[in-house]
């Protein structure tokens, strides 16, 4: 693609022990990476990866959304992506997202994060324009404004893969209109 991502582990002295790229067709961005535990039982930590992608075809495996959201072209959805410790293995990818994009591809003072905790749980903010953004049990049902922050917490499930157990927009930025 344009720009992929690329996780690297490292040494204890700094030298580059392997390193993975990954990536669509168009422009992906790294957003955050965390370690934390294999909820399927492995003593290795896995790592963890939000990143942001345009490319209609970003790499997924068991994904909670299979495509791009939007008609025509990837208007810039969010990518969790979960590699294993060795860096050799795709072991669950997903893209999350709505029709206007999340964490616009030019324009990364939205940001985004994620955390992962004991259980293998993966907590996501980030920030959307989408109206659409993807709602599960949600304390705030509607966007409110132009730019909205959303929360998103995923749920490891006993097979393998992910679902999304929590989904919401939270605040927004109010319009003079309003």
């Amino acid at each position: 693609g344009l720009t992929d991502m690329v996780v690297t582990r490292l040494s204890r002295r700094g030298k580059v022990e392997r390193s993975v790229t990954f990536g669509g067709s168009e422009i992906e961005v790294c957003l955050a990476l965390a370690l934390g535990p294999d909820p399927r039982g492995g003593s290795s930590p896995l790592v963890y990866v939000l990143g942001a992608t345009s490319s209609p075809d970003f790499p997924t495996r068991d994904p909670i959304q299979a495509r791009c959201a939007g008609s025509g072209p990837c208007p810039g959805n969010l990518t969790i992506t979960v590699l294993d410790a060795n860096l050799s293995e795709i072991l669950f990818s997903t893209y999350l997202g709505g029709s206007s994009g999340e964490v616009p591809v030019f324009f990364f003072d939205k940001g985004g994060d994620l955390a992962v905790d004991a259980g293998g749980r993966i907590a996501v903010v980030a920030a959307t324009e989408s109206k659409d953004y993807p709602k599960r049990r949600p304390t705030q049902k509607k966007a409110k404004g132009d730019t909205n922050a959303v929360v998103s917490v995923l749920e490891p499930l006993p097979g393998g893969g992910y679902e999304l157990s929590f989904s919401t927009f939270l605040g927004g930025k109010v319009k003079k209109s309003d």
